[in-house]
């Protein structure tokens, strides 16, 4: 399997790989075709700074990260590795103003167009910029802190070629979104079995690949469920709720269908099938 990256939905499946994460409804943010991918970066970490991270995922070889503080290579709740397989370096960085320089002088310009493959920028646990698929302009999105005019200040500039606000992605997006979770190998998936027992719910899928996947959930407070058996999914999606709750909810592939299943709980981890 070489390096070039999936330009339709059955090739993605084929690659166990993420889908891009779709904006909140009530704040959709926008889809960016980016022409200078290192201005573009440059200008996203300057408008994002401070108490934000970003996520370099690719081949990271050729970046010098050594005088950066406080990296790490694990995944957090916003910022997620968007590539199962094959596996990729991966790495967070904390993202200040003083740290800028350090990061663009860490990542060279050749590299960042053709061997990192995904970026991601969050601000206050709240996912800001994903660019996925090196850049590609199907799969490359910002915030609403990026504002209408500060991106056609970036397409008068030629650091854009254009961009258009992202639509909802249905009623099951409604609430302010987190991120994707679990297993990529959900997405086209369909829920087997819904299990509940005390404070806890064990949900049963069969992923896009044909693996069978559990996902426990711990301190159930809610289950919301209406026909959720053998729903195609779209993928895990958490929601912003009050502390301590976390909130999950499964999105239906059919945006005309009423099947639904999300849950309320203050724990969650998911049973990886074997490769």
């Amino acid at each position: 399997m070489g390096d070039e990256f999936p330009r339709s939905i059955e090739e993605a499946l084929n690659r166990k790989e993420r889908p891009r994460p779709a904006p909140a409804s009530d704040q959709p943010g926008f889809y960016v075709d980016i022409r200078d991918k290192p201005a573009f970066l440059l200008a996203a970490m300057r408008l994002l700074a401070g108490g934000a991270h970003v996520s370099f995922e690719g081949d990271l070889s050729g970046c010098d990260f050594s005088l950066i503080l406080e990296s790490s290579s694990q995944e957090t709740r916003t910022l997620l590795r968007n590539t199962a397989f094959p596996r990729k370096d991966f790495l967070i960085l904390p993202l200040e103003p003083q740290t800028i320089d350090v990061v663009m002088k860490s990542v060279p310009p050749a590299d960042l167009v053709r061997k990192v493959h995904h970026i991601q920028i969050e601000k206050g646990g709240r996912l800001e910029l994903g660019v996925y698929d090196q850049f590609h302009p199907d799969t490359s999105w910002v915030g609403e802190a990026f504002s209408a005019e500060l991106l056609d200040s970036l397409r008068a500039k030629t650091i854009l070629r254009s961009w258009e606000r992202a639509p909802s992605r249905g009623e099951s997006m409604s609430d302010d979104f987190v991120n994707y979770v679990g297993h990529p190998d959900m997405h086209d998936g369909t829920i087997d079995s819904v299990e509940r027992s005390g404070d806890r719910a064990l949900v049963t899928v069969t992923g896009g690949s044909g693996r069978r996947l559990q996902l426990q959930f711990s301190g159930v407070r809610e289950v919301v469920d209406h026909r959720s058996i053998g729903m195609r999914l779209y993928g895990l999606v958490e929601m912003i709720t009050k502390e301590p709750w976390r909130r999950f909810v499964f999105a239906n592939w059919d945006e005309t269908d009423d099947a639904r299943l999300e849950i309320m709980c203050d724990g969650f981890s998911y049973e990886r099938p074997a490769d």
